[in-house]
């Protein structure tokens, strides 16, 4: 007869961290309810506190499951956050976007978040110019390989695709 193993095999999972940064009305919630739910819904409701929907992931570029906490921040985290978004409306002109951006940057950076990149959010309303990305990563003198999300809570667009994207940039950096 063959013997019997007591060993347990465990699976160590990785944990990342993304918090969500912006004024009221940018679209964060939204962006976290799609993430989490997949849903979007029209009764907006002001938000006071800091909170977080969680999701994990089993990626190609991952040989353990990824869990990923979304923190939509409304003030300091007691947790460490490892990549910051800031969540500007996509309707905003170029010009007010770069000093919304230079604000939440700093807000960002007074958190000891270093790794901050930049979404757009609600390009589903009427009339959004494809090329506004480029324009703005242009404007905001990003990175060359700092890639500027374009988001639609309403349909869906974007979302997936952006997290994954934080996901798969963080899991190269380890």
């Amino acid at each position: 007869m063959g013997s019997c193993s007591s060993k347990t095999t465990v699976i160590e999972g990785f944990i990342i961290r993304i918090g969500l940064l912006g004024d009221s009305v940018s679209g964060k919630s939204a962006i976290l309810s799609r993430f989490t739910h997949n849903t979007f819904s029209l009764n907006y409701q002001h938000n006071t506190k800091s909170l977080a929907s969680i999701k994990s992931y089993l990626l190609e570029e991952s040989f353990s499951p990824v869990t990923v906490e979304v923190w939509e921040v409304q003030s300091p985290l007691s947790v460490s956050i490892d990549i910051a978004v800031i969540i500007a409306d996509s309707t905003k002109p170029i010009s007010d976007l770069q000093d919304y951006y230079w604000k939440w940057l700093q807000v960002a950076q007074s958190y000891g978040w270093n790794k901050v990149h930049i979404a757009l959010s609600k390009i589903d309303i009427k009339g959004f110019d494809e090329s506004y990305a480029e324009k703005v990563h242009e404007a905001l003198v990003l990175d060359q390989g700092k890639e500027v999300y374009l988001t639609s809570s309403l349909t869906g667009k974007g979302i997936d695709l952006m997290f994954k994207s934080l996901i798969s940039h963080r899991l190269r950096m380890r």
